[in-house]
């Protein structure tokens, strides 16, 4: 019996020994007391601990391709903001880009380039491009670059594409010699007739159809640097039942517009002029009674702008300034206050009205003429 007692004392001294090398320790009398102990040495050790969980979990979530994870529709919709060359680049990332761009809906080929070495690459590059795209519809398509006449055949395959595809947005942004004149690309007849198009702008093209437009999904339309019959004018008018916004950028031969359309909601005329030499004294007329928003902007050369039946017209911005060829200066500034007088006299109707530079100079003239008259 003492032997089990001492056996059991001794085993429960060497348990003591044993924690008190962790987690015990004894006082001058040999009383077991708690050690105290450094709480950094766990906190360190916790926060390694943690460190390297969280190491292991980021690690796991860098391996993972969250962005090729993502449906195609998505993709494709994150494609169609880039450029059509730099969508062709990310076939590069993965196998499963590795086609992807060739279901993008939006198309736009760019070239900055003047020179025609440059400018007969981005063709072949495009044309290259068309023949694998294998998207059933297009979006939006947009070719911008320096048009020359002997690519009118590439033009007109690339056309031919957009239309067939059932394009919506069509951009034929081409660039050539400044004014109106030869040279320019003559618009397919079957663009015409297109129906699915919403989105139309045009510059540098000929605008000439054979017989009567029919554009009934047409909401906006742009034309550009091209001459303008007052005939074709009243052909899109009437063409586009639907259409919403028209701006007419550098356009000129045509001296009156007669916009009936109920749909027609904006009008934007910007850099008006006449090459061909026209009177100092020639008007422009512009009669638009469901008009809402008008906009008058950059370079009118030599002509008088006269507004009529603008009795729907919330606002209109006038943003431009008048070139005549007038050598007394006297007389020039007269002329400028009798087109601004007559410009306003059609706007009494418009509830806000925003003037650019030459239009408040030549008003606060024409302001100063009349105080120096009393």
């Amino acid at each position: 019996m003492e032997e089990r007692s001492q056996s059991f004392n001794g085993e429960r001294r060497r348990s003591f020994d044993r924690k008190s090398s962790y987690d015990y320790s004894k006082d001058d009398h040999g009383y077991v007391k708690e050690r105290s102990f450094d709480s950094s040495e766990y906190r360190s050790s916790g926060h390694n601990l943690m460190n390297n969980s969280l190491n292991c979990e980021t690690k796991e979530i860098l391996k993972q391709d969250r962005i090729s994870a993502m449906s195609n529709e998505i993709l494709f919709h994150i494609l169609s903001f880039l450029s059509t060359k730099d969508a062709i680049k990310t076939n590069m990332l993965s196998n499963k880009w590795l086609r992807l761009w060739n279901f993008v809906p939006n198309l736009h080929f760019t070239c900055t380039f003047l020179e025609y070495e440059y400018i007969r690459e981005f063709v072949t590059f495009a044309d290259q491009t068309l023949l694998l795209h294998r998207a059933f519809r297009v979006n939006k398509f947009i070719v911008n670059f320096h048009y020359n006449h002997s690519l009118a055949s590439n033009v007109d395959e690339w056309v031919h594409f957009a239309t067939n595809a059932n394009v919506e947005g069509l951009w034929l942004l081409l660039l050539g010699e400044r004014g109106c004149g030869d040279n320019h690309y003559d618009l397919p007849q079957h663009v015409y007739t297109n129906s699915s198009m919403t989105t139309l702008k045009l510059t540098w093209c000929d605008v000439e159809p054979n017989g009567l437009i029919r554009w009934k999904s047409l909401k906006s339309l742009l034309i550009g640097c091209t001459d303008l019959s007052e005939d074709v004018m009243q052909n899109i008018l009437v063409g586009a039942p639907v259409l919403e916004s028209l701006e007419l950028y550098r356009c000129c031969g045509f001296n009156r517009l007669d916009i009936g359309s109920a749909s027609l909601r904006k009008l934007v005329l910007r850099d008006y002029w006449d090459p061909m030499g026209s009177e100092d004294n020639s008007v422009l007329e512009i009669s638009a009674p469901n008009i809402q928003s008008l906009a008058i902007l950059g370079c009118v050369l030599r002509k008088k702008l006269r507004l009529m039946n603008m009795q729907s017209l919330d606002y209109c911005d006038l943003n431009f300034w008048l070139i005549t060829y007038i050598q007394d200066m006297d007389n020039d500034y007269e002329v400028h206050q009798n087109v601004l007088r007559e410009l306003l006299d059609g706007l009494r109707d418009a509830k806000k009205l925003s003037m650019g530079n030459w239009c408040i100079q030549v008003g606060f003239s024409w302001y100063l003429s009349l105080y120096s008259c009393i």
